[in-house]
């Protein structure tokens, strides 16, 4: 969790432009979580996801119904290999990704078991 948001915080900070936050293959357990903008380039970092992510339990305090959320950012694309795996029932209802941020683009990756409501 908190190397995820370091990556995100050395990603967007940067002035280059072009930037890329890879989550490698492998699954992990993420809690609450919010990648957010504006991003110092103007542009959101590209989310390479290749790995699965999952709800953490026990220990991980999701305090609302947010559990990856993306917010203030410009031309965000999420793409990879991989699965933001929600877990369906098993980790209540409180596990869902929400975008709040215009031009978002999601190429391949999968979103499975989410209570969208």
């Amino acid at each position: 969790f908190q190397a995820f948001l370091a990556a995100w915080r050395a990603a967007c900070s940067s002035t280059t432009g072009n930037t890329t936050l890879l989550i490698p293959e492998g699954t992990f357990a993420v809690g609450a979580v919010e990648f957010s903008g504006p991003c110092k380039s103007g542009d959101a970092p590209v989310v390479v996801i290749d790995g699965v992510l999952r709800p953490c339990t026990g220990g991980c305090h999701l305090t609302d119904d947010d559990w990856i959320t993306f917010r203030a950012l410009s031309n965000l694309l999420v793409t990879g290999a991989g699965t933001l795996d929600g877990q369906g029932g098993a980790r209540t209802s409180k596990a869902k990704t929400t975008v709040i941020t215009p031009a978002l683009n999601t190429e391949s990756v999968k979103f499975v078991s989410f209570p969208f409501y």
